[in-house]
């Protein structure tokens, strides 16, 4: 019993581990995307793409930001920075879906955030 505890504990530390944070919004090469400390794996490459989207926020389950594209696909952003968090703000986001993740909330097809570019402020 207290090796199965053992095992449960440690997975739900290991699944609690926050990704890698996004490069610098503010970086002048926006399409450099891996950097020395980074390797993409050959697979996940061929997924990375630039999506323009608008930031929502979404007040259901406590609230929380979403990405509404052009062709109106919805994204729930896994990492989207503080900064960006601004509902109506237009952003170029750079990454991937992730389908193999279980959110809390059922809105939009999960994505994987790698680099942000701010093209529309709200104000």
């Amino acid at each position: 019993m207290r090796l199965i505890s053992a095992i449960l504990v440690m997975m739900l530390f290991a699944a609690c581990q926050h990704p890698q944070s996004p490069q610098d919004p503010a970086r002048e090469n926006a399409n450099e995307v891996s950097g020395a400390n980074e390797t993409i794996n050959p697979i996940a490459k061929k997924a990375l793409i630039w999506q323009k989207a608008t930031v929502v926020f979404i007040p259901h389950s406590g609230g929380f930001y979403g990405l509404v594209t052009e062709k109106g696909e919805k994204l729930l952003p896994l990492n989207l920075p503080d900064n960006f968090r601004i509902d109506g703000i237009v952003i170029n986001v750079f990454g991937h879906k992730a389908p193999n993740v279980i959110t809390s909330v059922n809105w939009g097809s999960p994505f994987d955030v790698k680099q942000v570019n701010l093209l529309i402020n709200k104000n």
